[in-house]
């Protein structure tokens, strides 16, 4: 049994055929990841195939995902300590004006469909496959359609959490969570980049009662002012308070130069500091971590 057939053992779309074809369809786009579909199949047979499954309304994101999932999990259980990394990516049908269920990008004349997996990864860097996945288009482009005074205004800044699209960094926390609770011999980490740095994160985390995941998270505004112990107004700024602490770990690394072919010759130090986030509702207990940048060197 090769890993396409081990992955999949366990999926099911009523339909002993189809079950077949999702294990050839696998090691045929594995073996190309970078090819069209017509490419990767080789053959027109095989092609045709391969569209008529993905057609087939027995066939749902879910349902292929369900089966990886579970072996996901089971090699999370074999790890000592994972990190669940979450981020957006894009897929961009621009060129294909009859596709549906797309929507505006970064303009009204995109046609992308957003997707945020939660992907599995041991700290050696290997990873054990994708844990869950969000997906959405947008129906219009909010800036084209209200001006920046009414963006501003209270209605649409105080939106529920699950009515916008930030929501997407909050189910990936609760189904880190999720996983620990599934994997309770296992150190669960949640690591997401500075556009997850909402206070909907920490609330969660802080109410969250027993099992959960932890969290790792790029700070996006380090001179922001906290609450001290004692709920006053401190006066000392988040990033102020990370320089005061001794780094757990530093990373160097050269940036890259505007000018083509080209590298900077300034390096880019980033410290992970410890930091206790306190909330207008009271003092988190757990430390947990804020990835920092440290000025240029």
């Amino acid at each position: 049994m090769n890993w396409a057939a081990e992955e999949m053992v366990d999926a099911d779309f009523g339909d002993i055929r189809l079950s077949q074809r999702v294990v050839k369809l696998l090691n045929s786009f594995s073996n190309n990841p970078q090819s069209s579909i017509p490419n990767a199949c080789k053959d027109w047979y095989a092609t045709k195939a391969a569209y008529r499954f993905f057609d087939n309304k027995k066939v749902t994101l879910e349902n292929v995902l369900l089966p990886h999932k579970n072996k996901c999990i089971e090699r999370i259980k074999q790890e000592k300590r994972i990190l669940m990394v979450q981020d957006t990516t894009e897929l961009n049908y621009s060129s294909q004006k009859d596709k549906r269920d797309v929507g505006p990008g970064h303009s009204d004349n995109d046609r992308v469909l957003f997707l945020h997996p939660l992907i599995a990864v041991t700290p050696d860097k290997v990873c054990l496959g994708i844990s869950d996945l969000h997906y959405w288009h947008r129906e219009e482009l909010r800036r084209k359609t209200h001006t920046k005074k009414e963006l501003q205004t209270l209605r649409l800044h105080h939106q529920h959490i699950s009515e916008k699209e930030s929501y997407r960094w909050l189910l990936g926390y609760r189904q880190a969570t999720e996983v620990a609770i599934q994997c309770q011999d296992t150190h669960i980490i949640m690591v997401a980049d500075r556009e997850s740095d909402i206070s909907d994160i920490y609330d969660e985390a802080q109410q969250t009662q027993g099992i959960k995941a932890d969290w790792l998270i790029r700070a996006k505004v380090p001179n922001r002012v906290l609450l001290d112990e004692h709920g006053e107004r401190d006066t000392v700024l988040l990033r102020n308070k990370l320089l005061l602490q001794v780094p757990s770990h530093v990373v160097t690394f050269t940036l890259p130069c505007p000018i083509k072919n080209q590298l900077s010759k300034s390096r880019k130090k980033y410290a992970l500091c410890g930091y206790r986030y306190i909330l207008q509702q009271g003092v988190v207990e757990n430390f947990d971590y804020v990835l920092f940048g440290l000025p240029h060197y």
